[in-house]
């Protein structure tokens, strides 16, 4: 499994990249969307190098530690 330093870093990633897409979505809606590069959209897992039987068992441990930090407290912080 992983140590506390592995998962903090790891949920400090993903909440880079969950920043990132909430970013890349908000300028859906951007008055100048014309302007802005075509075909620039969130990340997603979904048909990547991830998509795969053994690389998903990876995947899921790594969503399990960031559930685990997130529900620390007892509960889901709003920003997670």
């Amino acid at each position: 499994m992983f140590c506390s330093t592995e998962v903090s870093q790891v949920v400090e990633e993903l909440n880079k990249v969950l920043a990132f897409n909430d970013l890349l979505i908000s300028f859906k809606n951007h008055s100048d969307i014309d302007r802005l590069a075509r075909g620039v959209g969130p990340v997603s897992l979904v048909g990547g190098e991830y998509d795969g039987d053994r690389k998903m068992e990876d995947l899921k441990l790594l969503y399990r530690a960031y559930l685990s930090d997130a529900l620390s407290s007892g509960r889901m912080e709003d920003n997670k």
